[in-house]
């Protein structure tokens, strides 16, 4: 028996069990009193020769098979797990490389926490229910859709997929669970899951959608997440994600990045790593010099583990680092990062993207944009860093597109462009660019970047908040293949628009193009009926258009969640569109892009 966490780790010698039991969570079905008694002890003395035995050592190399997915069973407190065959004689607990090790006469089995199921699983690497600080709860909300495709017979099926929070920091003993079914078309929203229907309350960790099912089309299945914190008042700070793929992550051999706010001391910045494909590396500090502050820190852990630092600069024992790089690189295995920066004073979170190898080409775009003209109001303002990882210096060039409402005309005036060079190896960060790189106050809209070599870029948007400190959003450049175009449509499952003091979610679609291009805007309730009049929308050469409360707008009436479809008309030009979903209580926002799927 083992001490792991706030449990028992143990090994059952007659069926090669191991298991973790939380002696919490169980009562005792019965108690007894054990009565004293005394037994008189006899010694006896004997003689016994000693022998001696020279030992010689032998070494064998050992590969360990591949890993096997196997089913445990469990009970309230309880979770239980086929090891090995036979009697299980020994049990390490191997904190360094997060893994049990149980014994048997003719094995030795590692114990790892759970793999993903399939290379199409939906993976959130950072979801919590859980208790912060100065008595803050975070919570995460969860959307799932089925889009419920027609075989050819006209039939549709529901999805039943599987969640599980894989916990930060656990090999395997604890791990939350719930099951969805979801009716073709319809949208599942639940405001806390891993607290409630998962029985997860003060847990952190990844979280996977996967199914087993074979009737579900799982290809037809999105999922989208919010990680919140609610104020007194019932208005709420948060992050949005949507899903990645473990195959979207930092491989063999490749190495990846987050940036660090500019403003790093006003910020609580935490990151991690959830774990895809067991394997090695390291995580190191990189200042916007491109000068090592921090690292590197080796690790070698199995898939399924998930760890986060808080704060990133406190586990390496340095002071915030503006507009640092936090780098992963992969020796083996493949690995999902993640980030968050934390307002110290308003405790608004904003999320911060990893870039990989394939996070970068010579032309992106930055939509959400904003300095006071924008759904953030009147003290907005957008800090846009740039990021080299290129061997020799990149020439960039940036035009900032002024958005206008869909029921005015276009602004006339030509969009301004500004030239700059980002050192190799280095982060340039431009503070407040629309204003003090593009001299415009008062609006929204969007930014294309043009680079050589390529750059990566990340832009934060954020308003003063009513309490101190500030809130808002990130959004990383997009490339163009986050484009929707003809024959398919960009679908939001989160659309929300509950009142003037609830959420309001703003729509905002981009022509990057030289050509014409035109919409038409759909809105579908929770249960899948189109809701309303369709809206066109004609969008003309690299121009903007905003529609505010967007579902309410297409569909005449508000609800708290619901799905709105951009999809361009034959012979339109290809768009990006994005949708800021705000909190009228607080005045915090999301950005989201959307989901592309086929028209039909």
């Amino acid at each position: 028996m083992k001490v792991y966490k706030d449990r028992i780790a143990y090994t059952e010698q007659q069926g090669g069990e191991v298991g973790v039991f939380d002696p919490r969570a169980r009562v005792p079905a019965e108690t007894k009193t054990l009565e004293a008694a005394v037994i008189t002890l006899t010694s006896t003395t004997a003689t016994v020769t000693p022998v001696s035995s020279t030992l010689v050592a032998t070494e064998l190399d050992v590969a360990a098979g591949d890993p096997v997915t196997i089913d445990g069973s469990g009970a309230v407190g309880l979770a239980r797990y086929p090891a090995v065959a036979g009697a299980a004689y020994a049990l390490v607990v191997d904190e360094t490389r997060k893994r049990f090790l149980v014994g048997s006469p003719g094995q030795i089995t590692e114990v790892l926490p759970p793999l993903p199921a399939t290379a199409d699983d939906q993976i959130f690497p950072a979801a919590a229910s859980i208790g912060g600080r100065n008595g803050s709860r975070w919570a995460t909300q969860t959307v799932s859709w089925n889009r419920g495709t027609a075989d050819t017979a006209g039939a549709t099926v529901n999805a039943t997929v599987n969640v599980r929070l894989l916990p930060a920091d656990w090999i395997v003993g604890f791990s939350p669970t719930t099951t969805l079914d979801v009716g073709p078309g319809k949208l599942v929203s639940l405001d806390d899951p891993i607290g409630t229907d998962m029985g997860g309350t003060d847990t952190a960790g990844a979280l996977r959608f996967t199914t087993g099912a074979t009737a579900t089309k799982f290809a037809d299945f999105y999922s989208w997440i919010r990680v919140y914190r609610t104020r007194e008042d019932g208005g709420t700070y948060g992050f949005a994600r949507n899903f990645v793929k473990g195959g979207q992550g930092i491989g063999t051999g490749e190495t990846g990045v987050l940036l660090t706010p500019y403003d790093a001391g006003s910020q609580r910045t935490n990151a991690g790593l959830f774990v895809v494909e067991g394997g090695t590396g390291t995580v190191s500090i990189v200042d916007a010099s491109g000068a090592l502050v921090g690292g590197p820190f080796a690790y070698d852990w199995p898939a399924g583990y998930q760890v986060q630092a808080s704060t990133v600069f406190d586990a390496f024992g340095i002071p915030p680092s503006p507009s640092a790089r936090v780098v992963f690189a992969v020796t083996k295995g493949r690995v999902l990062p993640f980030g968050t920066a934390i307002d110290s004073v308003s405790g608004d979170p904003v999320d911060l993207p990893f870039f990989g190898p394939r996070s970068t080409a010579q032309f992106q775009w930055i939509l959400g944009a904003e300095r006071g003209g924008g759904p953030l109001g009147p003290s907005s303002r957008t800090d846009l860093q740039l990021f080299n990882g290129a061997a020799a210096d990149s020439s960039v060039s940036i035009s900032f597109r002024v958005a206008h409402l869909a029921s005015s005309s276009a602004p006339a005036s030509p969009a301004p462009t500004v030239s700059l060079v980002v050192p190799a190896g280095k982060v340039v960060t431009l503070t407040d660019v629309v204003k003090e790189t593009f001299g415009l106050v008062g609006v929204a809209g969007s930014m294309d970047i043009s680079s050589d070599p390529p750059v990566f870029a990340f832009a934060r948007m954020t308003a003063e908040d009513a309490g101190g400190g500030r809130h808002g959003y990130g959004l990383p450049a997009l490339l163009g293949d986050a484009e929707t175009f003809p024959g398919s449509r960009g679908v939001f499952i989160q659309a929300s628009d509950a009142g003037w003091d609830v959420m309001e979610s703003e729509l905002q679609v981009t022509n990057p193009t030289d050509g014409p291009a035109e919409v038409t805007v759909k809105a579908f309730d929770a249960g899948g009926t189109a809701a309303g009049t369709p809206l066109t929308l004609a969008i003309g050469p690299k121009q903007v258009v905003r529609v505010p409360s967007a579902f309410y707008t297409v569909a005449g009436f508000g609800v708290p969640v619901g799905r709105l479809e951009v999809a361009p008309a034959t012979g339109s030009q290809p768009v990006f569109a994005t949708l800021i979903r705000q909190d009228k209580k607080t005045g915090d926002a999301d950005a989201v892009v959307p989901y592309v799927v086929p028209s039909s």
